[in-house]
């Protein structure tokens, strides 16, 4: 198996096992994210020029509430095998 291809079936595998899990949290996320959204458009309604408060808010719940997954390898190794040494 090449480095790269053995990365690609790592990383395939990897989305798989997600796939399966329960994704009730992130649906639970976007809907307190949709919640304070509404929230804080409600205090802005009245505001008619743009307002980088309320864009500073309104990113900052984004990163708070919108879900992520990252995957990250911190350690590695290539072994080298021969047909003896099976």
């Amino acid at each position: 198996v090449r480095p790269k291809s053995g990365m690609l079936r790592i990383e395939n595998y990897l989305k798989s096992v997600i796939e399966k899990e329960d994704h009730s949290w992130a649906e639970d996320a976007k809907k307190r994210w949709d919640k304070d959204l509404n929230l804080l458009n409600h205090f802005y309604e009245d505001v008619d020029e743009e307002n980088e408060s309320y864009e500073t808010e309104k990113k900052a719940l984004q990163e708070q509430y919108e879900p992520k997954i990252n995957i990250s390898f911190i350690n590695g190794g290539l072994f080298y095998l021969t047909e003896n040494a099976i």
